[in-house]
């Protein structure tokens, strides 16, 4: 949405605009977003199968619904999958409260919808909040590619869209505007509307480079994979009780009201024939285009898919090197959300000064980089050998195995073992011994 001035009444009027017959492009938009975002979360899957087939077809047997997308996004988007480490000062660590668990939920929110926007603000005690933006709209001044501002909706449960009010914020400016364009009087501690934080408290998000659009495009091709795989798992259920019990078919005149089916007896007329037909479809090949269709797509986005019940086990080394591509390209994201990190640092310190508390400049965030856990045997070898060259001692194996564990509790338990082991007898001893004498029946 673009504004001549970043004024409260030019912002109010083009947002009129925006909202109302000059918006159909933009609303529908929105509403592509809040559906992808259903589609993710495998919300009310039935309404995009149920369009492929006539009415009534799910009386014989159910749709197949599977939410297959979400777990696409997820499997992709995994810069924040492991929780990073921050540094920073102690006390900007203690005011962030959930940033961990709303960073994983944005970042696969970005892929899925391709631009995001994460609002920031503080609590009443003065704890930092940032909130995932679904629906909002980016301010522009004329040739400008840069978001001066951001409106987006303030959600009444029950309320209609043309009763909602909106936010709107830029550096400067901090107010509320009616679906119809009208600026909302002030609040009692904002009489100026006026932006208490001197700052743009939004930073915005993107899956890649832009394009001819400031907007990037949304996974729509894994949505797509989504539904064409359960409109195809429709068909397979189907053919499954079409190819079992068969397709009842008779070259008996029937009034109309019969219903062919395979559990009701039908009275037929001498010379007249009933039977049942099948298609003889190849139920295997059916099932593996079914596969195909999300294969090709998660091919896409450097994702490989493995089935239950293939049974292909393989090692960690293996695993790692079919999984080369999908580590490198989260890898790649690394430096887009470093930015988005230090970006997001900036405005939590600004708006942090509101408050009163003033936050070094200092800020790094290390990702997690993304790794196939190694078999048994891998691990064995690789604790055998940094421990025969001197670079892991016992307590190092014990805090790997047991995270939960503190220190103290892991030097007793390796008191434990080393006494335990100095009482056995040892390799010499039980050779001299019998069994007997090993389990103490000797006497």
């Amino acid at each position: 949405m673009i504004v001549a001035l970043p004024t409260p009444e030019l912002i109010a009027g083009a947002f009129k605009n925006y909202a109302g017959t000059g918006g159909g492009s933009e609303s529908r938009k929105q509403a592509q977003r809040w559906r992808a975002v259903d589609q993710y979360r495998g919300v009310d899957l039935y309404q995009d199968v149920a369009r492929y087939f006539p009415p009534g077809i799910d009386r014989q047997v159910p749709f197949s619904v599977q939410a297959v997308a979400g777990k696409i996004i997820d499997a992709r988007a995994g810069v924040y999958r492991d929780t990073p480490e921050r540094v920073a000062d102690e006390r900007y660590l203690e005011r962030l409260d959930n940033l961990d668990e709303v960073m994983t939920h944005f970042e696969r929110l970005t892929y899925l919808l391709g631009s995001m926007a994460l609002l920031i603000g503080t609590t009443e005690d003065g704890q930092l909040y940032h909130e995932p933006l679904i629906e909002f709209e980016p301010l522009f001044l004329p040739q400008n590619p840069e978001p001066i501002g951001v409106v987006y909706p303030l959600h009444n449960a029950g309320a209609k869209r043309e009763d909602m009010e909106w936010a709107v914020w830029t550096d400067q400016l901090h107010f509320r505007v009616s679906s119809s364009g009208l600026i909302m009087a002030p609040t009692e501690d904002n009489t100026d509307l006026v932006n208490p934080y001197g700052v743009l408290p939004v930073v915005f998000a993107h899956r890649g480079a832009a394009g001819s659009s400031w907007w990037r495009p949304m996974a729509q091709d894994v949505l797509d994979a989504q539904t064409a795989f359960n409109v195809l798992g429709t068909y397979l259920r189907q053919a499954f009780m079409l190819q079992g019990a068969g397709q009842p078919w008779t070259d008996a005149r029937l009034d109309g009201t019969q219903l062919l089916n395979p559990w009701e007896i039908l009275s037929l007329e001498p010379g007249e024939t009933f039977s049942f037909a099948t298609a003889g479809a190849n139920l295997g090949q059916l099932i593996e285009t079914q596969r195909a269709e999300l294969e090709s797509v998660a091919f896409a986005h450097h994702l490989s898919l493995k089935w239950a019940g293939e049974g292909r086990a393989t090692s960690g080394e293996h695993q790692r090197l079919l999984e080369v591509e999908l580590t490198e390209a989260i890898m790649s994201d690394f430096a887009r959300w470093r930015m988005f990190e230090r970006t997001r640092f900036q405005i939590d310190s600004i708006i942090l000064q509101s408050v009163g508390m003033t936050v070094p400049p200092e800020y790094g965030v290390n990702f997690v980089e993304p790794h196939i856990p190694m078999s048994d045997t891998e691990k064995r070898e690789r604790w055998e050998w940094e421990y025969g060259n001197g670079l892991a001692s016992k307590l190092d194996y014990l805090r790997e195995i047991d995270p939960d564990a503190s220190d103290d509790m892991l030097r007793d338990r390796l008191e434990t073992i080393a006494r335990e082991r100095a009482e056995e007898p040892t390799i010499q001893q039980r050779g001299e011994l019998s069994l007997a004498d090993l389990l103490g029946g000797a006497e």
